[in-house]
């Protein structure tokens, strides 16, 4: 966080920071609705699923609360700290709910829900009196726990230096060092920079509406701002009108 202060104060970006994504929520504009993941989707059971599974944390949290002999156990405190992270991700969601924002904002609540099936199980044997089959139980998770970190470090290291090698003999757009960039699209890049830096020896000024606008601006050292961004969302406290205007729309 104080990075990014850092970062806001150098470029002096704080108005802007507070104009897009504080004042512009009123201006959002951008929406799909939460039923369309429930429309045959492959997340159909799991979007019917994350809403009565954050409704069942709250009421458990509320519940372990007003019970004395559970508000200090182990699981409850967990529970309320991870609570705080299901909610807060969750938000993502809101107000586009598609596969992408759905993807992210629910893995908190994923864990969660794991982590609740786990001490249940736990819970059930001790019931039971099944202590050696509990505490198998214990080592397996564990171990997995374990093992499946390594697999992903293992993986994460073979993406990352599969990343070094590829971008070692890279030539790069200006501004775009460290980017992977196929040759197909340096060459539309380049071709649309030529025309755009020709238009502006003639004096004008080239704007391009498309959702690949900025890949091929920023090689040229431009920023259009919301042109650049083309697209239908958060563009300030005034909204979308104000930049509509300038084309007559």
């Amino acid at each position: 966080m104080i990075i990014f202060a850092i970062y806001l104060t150098v470029n002096g970006i704080w108005l802007d920071f507070i104009d897009y994504t504080i004042l512009g929520i009123g201006t959002f504009s951008n929406t799909v609705p939460y039923e369309d993941l429930l429309n045959g989707t492959l997340y159909t059971t799991l979007a019917y699923m994350i809403p009565i599974s954050i409704a069942l944390f709250i009421l458990t949290y509320i519940f372990t609360l007003t019970q004395k002999d559970l508000r200090d156990k182990e699981w409850a405190r967990r529970l309320r700290i991870l609570l705080v992270y299901d909610i807060a991700t969750i938000s993502v969601i809101y107000p586009i709910a598609d596969r992408n924002h759905f993807a992210i904002g629910t893995i908190c609540t994923l864990i969660t829900s794991v982590y609740l099936i786990y001490e249940l199980i736990v819970y059930s044997l001790k019931l039971l009196n099944k202590k050696k089959f509990t505490f198998a139980l214990k080592t397996f998770f564990e171990t997995i726990s374990v093992l499946l970190m390594l697999v992903f470090i293992a993986e994460s290291t073979i993406s990352l230096t599969g990343y070094i090698n590829e971008i070692e003999g890279q030539t790069y757009l200006n501004h775009f060092k460290y980017i992977p960039t196929d040759e197909n699209l340096q060459k539309r890049i380049n071709a649309v920079d030529e025309y755009i830096l020709e238009q502006k020896e003639l004096g004008k000024e080239v704007y391009i509406l498309d959702t690949m606008a900025a890949a091929f601006i920023i090689p040229t050292g431009e920023y259009h701002k919301n042109y650049d961004m083309f697209n239908l969302g958060n563009f300030g406290s005034r909204g979308e009108i104000r930049y509509n205007r300038r084309f007559g729309k």
